[in-house]
């Protein structure tokens, strides 16, 4: 799992979530595997497109289900 990287520059960027969010999980971005933290309805199920919108404690990628 990458979490060296500065987590906000990817604030904008798409991937897929590669678990089920509840509301945490894993999130990949161009090839790299984040943690992360749905948004509401909280549960994003595996293999949904979702969006970086932000970043909780420098630590998590908070993200958000969107369509294909």
């Amino acid at each position: 799992m990458k979490q060296t990287k500065n987590l906000h520059s990817l604030i904008g960027e798409r991937g897929v979530a590669i678990c089920t969010l509840r509301p945490s999980g894993f999130v990949m971005i161009k090839g790299e595997v984040y943690d992360s933290e749905g948004t509401r309805p909280w549960i994003i199920e595996e293999g949904s497109n979702v969006l970086v919108i932000g970043v909780v404690m420098n630590r998590f990628l908070q993200v958000k289900e969107i369509g294909v």
